[in-house]
């Protein structure tokens, strides 16, 4: 992936080819604060409560828009006001046409804490989700839009 993105960066030489090989569509900071009824699964439990989340969303095109990166890195804080989770979902795919696209999606959701639990596959104290898949558009975005 480094390497593509070096590729990349050296084919960039005019402002014209800048704008077709890499763009950056969309950007986004989001602030919210979080209900303390509800937790997301993934979360093991927390004896104080949850308080704010972040999150930094960015979409690059590259290539005229043919593929996409979409990238969503998200932190939640609990009521002391320090970071207790941090993760990093992201999806990029390849239009194929107007209506249909390939894509690999990835989710990955980070405890920080001193001694973390070990308590997902590998020994890992975080959970990951990863997928591959086909998308067929059936309306495209108008007001509101998606996640990305």
């Amino acid at each position: 992936m480094r390497y593509l993105l070096l590729m990349i960066l050296l084919l960039i030489s005019t402002e014209s080819r800048a704008e077709y090989f890499l763009n950056l569509e969309k950007a986004e900071l989001d602030h919210a604060r979080i209900d303390s009824r509800t937790r997301d699964p993934y979360v093991p439990e927390y004896t104080k409560k949850w308080k704010d989340a972040a999150a930094i969303k960015f979409r690059i095109g590259l290539f005229r828009g043919k593929v996409y990166w979409n990238n969503n890195v998200h932190g939640e804080t609990v009521d002391t006001g320090v970071f207790q989770t941090a993760g990093w979902q992201w999806e990029m795919g390849i239009r194929i046409t107007k209506q249909v696209s390939l894509f690999r999606d990835h989710h990955s959701r980070h405890r920080l804490e001193d001694r973390p639990e070990k308590r997902f596959k590998g020994g890992s104290q975080f959970p990951v989700e990863d997928r591959y898949g086909i998308r067929f558009i059936l309306i495209r975005e108008t007001l509101g839009g998606s996640i990305w």
